[in-house]
């Protein structure tokens, strides 16, 4: 939006009069300055053992969560900024959903960020964990059956991995317990399914619920 108002050497002078006009609260329009001339970048990761493990940020580089749902996105998408600040502020977004997963779902979901609603999912509880008034904040009916869905899904599919692994596959491991190569097989199989059903949901996500079935076991090939 802001482009417009770039000078141009092949264009006529504005005139001394000219003014743009806005209409937001002081603290909006520092925020706004903020976001055009110092955008936001997206927050530090903290390291990991292994790559099954969850990437963490640090909490002192994520701008706080009612910032960001209240103010920052409202602007962004009002004034049609820069695709790169939208891609940060979501970002900081993602680093809010293990502590806030259904509120971050919600704001995703209602907001048609498909990849972000699907990372918050993960960490969302079994619905009937959550109390009446924390359902309300999923906007519709369609997003509510999704994650039901989806959540089904996610227990179906580790029984099935289960019941289907054996528990030593490579002898009997010390102290009765899985060889650590077991459980590296098992992530892959696990993950793989979770984004194949996700990928599904997306693709039919107008059609009778009955349209979609889970993936086979045993996809290993499945590109993210």
């Amino acid at each position: 939006m802001f482009a417009c108002c770039d000078a141009d050497s092949s264009s006529t002078p504005p005139l001394a009069e000219d003014a743009l006009e806005l209409h937001e609260k002081p603290g909006e329009l520092v925020a706004l300055l903020r976001l055009l001339h110092d955008p936001p970048t997206p927050p530090a990761q903290l390291p990991v053992e292994n790559k099954f493990d969850p990437i963490r940020y640090d909490p002192t580089s994520v701008i706080p969560l009612p910032i960001l749902l209240s103010l920052l996105f409202v602007l962004t998408d009002k004034y049609a900024l820069d695709e790169d600040i939208a891609k940060a502020l979501r970002v900081h977004l993602i680093a809010h959903a293990p502590a806030h997963a259904l509120e971050v779902y919600s704001f995703a979901t209602a907001h048609e960020m498909e990849w972000e609603a699907n990372a918050a999912s993960q960490y969302i509880l079994p619905m009937a964990s959550y109390r009446f008034e924390e359902i309300k904040m999923i906007p519709n009916v369609v997003a509510y059956h999704k994650l039901v869905r989806l959540q089904d899904f996610r227990v179906k599919a580790i029984r099935e991995l289960l019941l289907g692994e054996e528990i030593f596959p490579h002898g009997k491991a010390k102290k009765n317990q899985p060889s650590p190569t077991h459980w590296v097989h098992f992530a892959e199989k696990s993950s793989d399914h979770d984004h194949q059903f996700f990928l599904q949901m997306q693709d039919t996500e107008h059609a009778h619920p009955t349209a979609i079935k889970r993936p086979p076991a045993g996809i290993d090939n499945v590109k993210p």
